[in-house]
């Protein structure tokens, strides 16, 4: 699938193998793993072997429904800039996770406000979701940002929720929570192509 949209400088594309050594490239960044994800969950050094499974593991849960993973991308050359997607999804309470990274070098030029519209789309327009939360730590504020700015409200904080870091001396930082129900989403009029 690929999700596009007029006047955004990224579309998405449904992740693939041929996505694998850019995804080792770009997330290969010690600032991406401890702004994403929570100790251990996200490896750094990121390899390309690291990659190479994520892309397995996506393409098999995309197959069975229970997720949808997509490789973010430049518009006007097809390079790859990051990766989103859509977890969680639970489709007896119509409701599901979106998550997203930019590589550093793309970080301040608005693709991962795009991507996360775009995965809105696809979450409220294409599955029929009726609400849609993601999650910040506290001291990244650039996602925060991301999140407010396309109609999330803030839920709550949890605490000192997750160690980030390495190893033991790893820190704790707090997790934002945020959600958007599907009455307060404004379609894009997303173009979506098989």
């Amino acid at each position: 699938m690929k999700v596009s949209y007029g006047g955004f400088r990224i579309y998405l594309e449904s992740i693939s193998m041929q996505d694998a050594e850019s995804i080792a490239i770009q997330a290969n960044d010690k600032d991406i793993a401890s702004s994403i994800a929570f100790m251990g969950s996200f490896p750094h050094p990121y390899t390309l072997e690291n990659a190479v499974s994520f892309v397995q593991n996506a393409i098999s849960a995309s197959a069975a429904g229970r997720e949808f993973h997509f490789a973010i991308k430049k518009v006007d050359d097809s390079s790859l800039v990051g990766v989103c997607g859509i977890t969680n999804i639970d489709t007896i309470n119509m409701k599901a996770e979106i998550g997203y990274w930019v590589g550093k070098n793309y970080w301040g030029n608005g693709y991962g406000k795009q991507a996360a519209n775009l995965l809105l789309e696809i979450a409220f327009e294409r599955l029929g979701l009726n609400r849609v939360y993601a999650g910040a730590f506290g001291f990244n504020e650039r996602s925060i940002r991301i999140l407010q700015g396309i109609g999330f409200t803030k839920e709550g904080v949890k605490r000192k929720n997750s160690r980030i870091g390495s190893g033991l001396n790893g820190e704790f930082a707090d997790d934002v929570m945020f959600g958007i129900l599907r009455n307060e989403y404004k379609p894009l009029g997303a173009r979506f192509d098989a």
